[in-house]
């Protein structure tokens, strides 16, 4: 079941409310984070594999962008 969280922010990319993804930060535990542009929310996922960081900030930037 989704998050009320994680429904809203579908919700708004759906709507073209949020146009793309960034890469945040790197976290030293957790890796990379990824993060929504224009909301203040806390990071959406985090990767250990900078690459594939990229790859997914890329690929959702091209799709949705």
């Amino acid at each position: 079941m989704m998050s009320q969280q994680s429904y809203e922010r579908a919700k708004a990319i759906h709507a073209g409310e949020i146009k793309r993804l960034y890469l945040a930060g790197h976290h030293h535990k957790h890796g990379q984070a990824v993060a929504l542009e224009f909301v203040d929310a806390a990071p959406v996922r985090f990767y250990g594999d900078v690459s594939r960081a990229r790859r997914i900030v890329e690929r959702f930037n091209r799709r949705f962008g």
